[in-house]
């Protein structure tokens, strides 16, 4: 299989921060990958992340502060973000449509992963950003380390700040663009020092492990007690207004 080159992505960089603010109108074809230098995805543990592995595109309706403040808070993640496409590690090729409401039109995807490509993936969007409103919204890619989030572990967020607007007609965003230290960008994961087992890939950039222990709640002995302490120190109170 074949790589984008590094050169790609660097190509028209002039051109393109001259024009994000305003965004490119009408139909956009948008790819969202890992397949540049520096993009291949791990596990906390320092493996790469499986095939299969779930990748979700999108937005949030949150600022990016409270996303970045709410990284351990699946749920609240979950029920503010808005996917656009899907696609899952080790796939490439595949293309999602969208109409101008939003709306699902087609999705392609190969039947089977690559698996001489761990932790890295491709998948192209088609859709008209300024049809559906989005000509100021800030893209992020979701991943985590199962087929389905409710199964998930460990995730990462990746937002470079260019990601908004699509400035051409053709776009591509990728995982390699998103820089650890810059605090524009997101970028929820940690980056190696092990290595994808892909040549001249680089670092892994590994996904956090989730904070899935629930909260205990309360209880029954402590709580009868809660409520014995309280009572006496009500009926206390009412004793020292009598006297």
């Amino acid at each position: 299989m074949t790589f984008i080159s590094k050169s790609l992505q660097l190509a028209g960089t002039a051109v393109f921060c001259a024009m994000a603010a305003t965004g490119h109108a009408g139909p956009v074809t948008l790819t969202f990958g890992s397949q540049l230098t520096g993009a291949a995805l791990g596990q906390a543990n320092g493996t790469e992340l499986p095939a299969e592995s779930l990748i979700r595109f999108g937005y949030f309706t949150i600022p990016l502060e409270q996303v970045a403040a709410g990284l351990n808070d699946l749920s609240l993640l979950n029920s503010n973000f808005i996917q656009l496409a899907a696609t899952r590690i080790g796939y490439f090729g595949g293309s999602t449509v969208l109409d101008d409401t939003g709306s699902v039109v087609s999705v392609e995807e190969t039947t089977s992963p690559y698996e001489e490509a761990p932790g890295l993936f491709g998948h192209t969007l088609s859709y008209d950003p300024e049809a559906l409103g989005l000509m100021a919204m800030r893209y992020y890619l979701w991943v985590v380390d199962a087929p389905e989030l409710s199964g998930a572990t460990q995730h990462g967020l990746f937002s470079d700040a260019d990601w908004v607007s699509p400035s051409f007609s053709t776009e591509t965003y990728d995982v390699s663009t998103v820089s650890p230290v810059d605090p524009m960008d997101l970028f929820a994961a940690d980056r190696g020092p092990e290595l994808s087992s892909v040549p001249g890939m680089g670092p892994l950039n590994k996904l956090r492990l989730l904070d899935l222990t629930p909260v205990p709640e309360p209880q029954l002995p402590l709580l009868l007690l809660t409520a014995a302490t309280a009572l006496g120190l009500r009926r206390r109170r009412a004793h020292s207004l009598d006297s």
